[in-house]
This record gives C-alpha cells, sequence and structure tokens, in this order.
C-alpha cells in the first residue's frame, strides 16, 4: 500500500528537510514503511504563494479521516462518551484507538498532513505567526511511503476473523 503524506519541517533548505523527513521514517517506532520517496516536486517552502492553501488543505484531509472514523464508530453504537465504557475489545476499541492517535499526533497511516515541529496533526498555536515572520526556514515537505500491508485505519477483515 502506497500512502502520500506532506511534513511541516524547519529547514531553511530542500535537503536537510528532506533528510528530516527520511530520519523520522527511519526512526519511527510505532509504523515503519519499506520504502519512503520524497517528492520535491510536491514539496514547498513556506514564502511559496501555495503554501498556506496546501496547508489548509492537507489539514482538512486528516479531519476528513477522522470524520469518517468518528462516524463509523457512533454506526457501531457509540453516541456519548459513556458508550466508551461498554465497548466490547475488538475493532471498536482499535478504531478509538487510531481516532486518538490522531488527536493526540501520533503519526499513521492515515496521517496526510503531519507537523514535524510539534508532533501534530495540526498547526498548533504561535507556529502559523512563526512561520510567516520567517517563512524562508519552513518547508513542506511531500512523500510516498509505501507499507508492507493494508492498514489504513485497522484490517478490518483481521479483527473480525480472528
Amino acid at each position: 500500500m502506497i500512502c502520500y503524506h506532506e511534513f511541516l519541517v524547519h529547514h531553511r533548505e530542500f535537503d536537510p528537510a528532506r533528510e528530516h523527513v527520511l530520519h523520522f521514517f527511519r526512526t519511527y517506532k510505532i509504523l515503519s514503511a519499506s520504502q519512503v520517496s520524497v517528492l520535491e516536486k510536491r514539496s514547498l517552502r513556506a514564502d511559496e504563494q501555495e503554501f498556506w492553501p496546501r496547508i489548509q488543505d492537507a489539514m482538512k484531509e486528516n479531519r476528513k479521516v477522522l470524520a469518517e472514523f468518528m462516524a463509523e464508530l457512533r454506526a457501531m453504537g457509540v453516541e456519548h462518551l459513556d458508550d466508551l465504557a461498554h465497548m466490547d475489545q475488538g475493532y471498536c476499541t482499535k478504531l478509538l484507538h487510531t481516532i486518538t492517535h490522531i488527536l493526540d499526533g501520533f503519526f499513521g497511516v492515515d496521517s496526510y498532513f503531519f507537523n514535524l515541529i510539534d508532533d501534530s496533526h495540526w498547526i498548533c498555536p504561535g507556529l502559523d505567526e512563526r512561520i510567516q515572520s520567517a517563512p524562508h526556514e519552513f518547508w513542506l515537505v511531500g512523500a510516498e511511503a509505501t507499507y508492507l500491508q493494508e492498514s489504513r485505519g485497522f484490517e478490518k477483515a483481521a479483527l473480525l476473523d480472528g
């Protein structure tokens, strides 16, 4: 499975920005990719006109994934926080776990945009001002990662069969 991701990093030049993303994939313990390609043509420095619209679109993608997971959780009967205490362990709790990872800043295959400065799926308060005051120091780096198995969200079939 190949997934596209966009990473926000703090570097003046593209080469260190690329290396930051590659280092992240080499050292990240929660998920491993068999191959990573940093896409220079899909990467932007913050002083480029398309930078902020791309950041906004990328964060919308993250919110869309989050909304889809939450809708799936609701379809399984989770409507209120009190419902969490009565969930059976299995796919439903794994889905909740994935939702909390997105909210808490853990990178996963479902992460479209990831802010490596703050380990977040969003632009944290104050970071936008830092970027605007020194746009030549920030990059949005596009990358494609190949993962060994289908695992968007969680592997529903394996969990339901097991």
